[in-house]
């Protein structure tokens, strides 16, 4: 531990999760070990950043699913947020495979927003030559989100949980 920080030391080979000041921030490194980066103001942003390693792939659907169980998402419609990250996932790797991704999930209500965004200094990601989608991952995204945007190495989708029952 460092001097003055509360914080245990995070041990190697895990994926763990910080709650300070009512944000999450994980940043799972390129070893395996994970780093705190401080957390949001108190909201519910929940924010990860991984290597494009199919590794990880189901560590972020996992948080995904659990965000969207949070907001009240049937079990289609979690299975309909996870294809959508394996998409765009699966993209991102395409162009970038020694990268990064960096993820921001931000919940509200019935309403579930992921930003996914492409780190990689190599990968030749700019504005005027974004991430592009071939025609099955345009129709994969189409059919399971609400929405979704592609802005250079940026990709938010947003899905609604419109099955919610009461309890």
């Amino acid at each position: 531990m460092r001097d003055g920080d509360d914080q245990p030391p995070w041990g190697q080979r895990r994926v763990h999760g910080v709650r300070v000041g009512g944000g999450y921030r994980a940043l799972v490194m390129a070893d395996e070990t994970l780093s705190d980066r401080g957390a949001e103001p108190a909201d519910d942003v929940v924010e990860a950043t991984l290597p494009l390693d199919t590794r990880y792939i189901a560590t972020l659907r996992l948080l995904a699913a659990s965000l969207a169980v949070d907001a009240g998402f049937s079990v289609d419609e979690i299975d309909d947020l996870r294809l959508a990250i394996s998409e765009v996932w699966s993209v991102m790797a395409d162009r970038a495979p020694a990268g990064r991704i960096a993820v921001r999930f931000s919940p509200s209500a019935t309403v579930l927003t992921v930003t996914l965004t492409l780190h990689a200094p190599d990968a030749n990601v700019s504005p005027a030559d974004p991430l592009t989608l071939d025609e099955l991952g345009r129709s994969i995204l189409e059919s399971v989100v609400d929405s979704y945007a592609i802005s250079g190495c940026d990709v938010s989708i947003t899905k609604r949980a419109t099955e919610v029952t009461a309890s």
